[in-house]
């Protein structure tokens, strides 16, 4: 088993439950642009929970993680992520996260659906990861996913 197949295996035990694809419009930089996500996340949470959000446990929180593609050598980079969160996180996400995108990255797009066949997505997600060797393609976020606190 290689590295992406260990990732791969990982994300499914993650048991993902949203398929997000994050377009900004334009040739954002990687950082600027998981600020923007990282801020989508954070509204999603405080718009349903309130403003103690981030007090809540991390299994009543978004974790996230993606991989970017196309953000060296395109006018369209963009982030295909996977994510696991409570339904109603997820609810409200699938019906408000296109228009709360377009306040945060007002030319870009944000799709999003509910996962049905975890193995086909992660595949999908993780197809350009680790191309050349080049671990900054992954996107991390959540309470607590890799020992620390991402906010």
């Amino acid at each position: 088993m290689d590295l992406k197949d260990t990732l791969r295996a990982w994300l499914e035990g993650r048991e993902p439950t949203v398929f997000l694809t994050a377009n900004y419009g334009y040739a954002v930089k990687q950082d600027a642009g998981e600020r923007n996500l990282k801020h989508l996340f954070n509204v999603v949470q405080r718009d349903v929970y309130g403003r103690n959000w981030s007090k809540r446990p991390p299994a009543d929180r978004i974790e996230a993680i993606g991989v970017w593609e196309h953000q060296e050598r395109s006018s369209n980079p963009h982030c295909h992520v996977v994510a696991r969160m409570p339904r109603v996180l997820a609810k409200y996400l699938i019906a408000r996260g296109p228009q709360l995108w377009k306040e945060i990255s007002r030319r870009g797009q944000l799709d999003v659906s509910n996962i049905r066949q975890a193995s086909d997505v992660v595949r999908y997600v993780t197809k350009g990861v680790f191309v050349d060797d080049d671990l900054d393609r992954l996107f991390v976020y959540g309470a607590g996913l890799l020992g620390e606190e991402t906010k």
